[in-house]
């Protein structure tokens, strides 16, 4: 399984399907088009627990703007504590501009997660607006990434392999934790 998935605790955290967005103040500032968080900031939100993540406060520097700190504080989310390889985990595309000229753009371009298939058939690539709503009117549509947009989500195009993970069971210290492994079924 190692071999196959290659996740640990610390992969399946960085499983994050939708980004968070800056707070309003900062992102008139922020030079980045779509105002995400960036990716390592918003891995340290998201975790494979029984418990909640960690509050925390991304604060960057205005280009053009010496010495500035726009911050955003993010409060802490309930832990993951199992995965199953019928859900998507990357954050796909983000559409914006019209619908007559829309404008695509990588959610999270850092972000990468690899779900075997079975058959290793390809399965859509997650498609949503600015606030992580999926874009039903875009399914299907073909943007040269070798696979279509949709849901993003294995198991809705009949590919997922049945594979889990569940904790079990930690230390009180988190030095060792018991996870439960369904392999791939047929």
């Amino acid at each position: 399984m190692d071999r196959l998935w290659g996740l640990t605790a610390t992969h399946v955290a960085r499983l994050i399907p939708s980004p968070a967005v800056r707070d309003p103040y900062g992102s008139d500032s922020d030079p980045s088009t779509l105002n995400n968080l960036p990716s390592r900031p918003q891995s340290s939100n998201a975790a494979f627990t029984f418990g909640n993540t960690y509050p925390f406060t991304e604060c960057f520097e205005a280009p053009g703007e010496p010495f500035s700190e726009y911050c955003t504080d993010y409060g802490a989310l309930p832990g993951i504590s199992n995965f199953q390889d019928s859900k998507g985990w990357y954050p796909g595309i983000e559409v914006r501009g019209t619908t007559t000229q829309p404008r695509f753009f990588y959610k999270d371009i850092d972000a990468s997660v690899v779900i075997p298939s079975a058959g290793n058939q390809p399965y859509s690539v997650r498609v949503t607006d600015s606030n992580s709503n999926l874009l039903p009117e875009w399914f299907g549509a073909d943007l040269g990434l070798g696979q279509p947009l949709g849901t993003g989500n294995p198991g809705d195009d009949g590919v997922a392999m049945g594979v889990g993970f569940q904790l079990v069971q930690h230390s009180k210290d988190n030095t060792w934790a018991i996870v439960t492994v369904t392999p791939p079924q047929g």
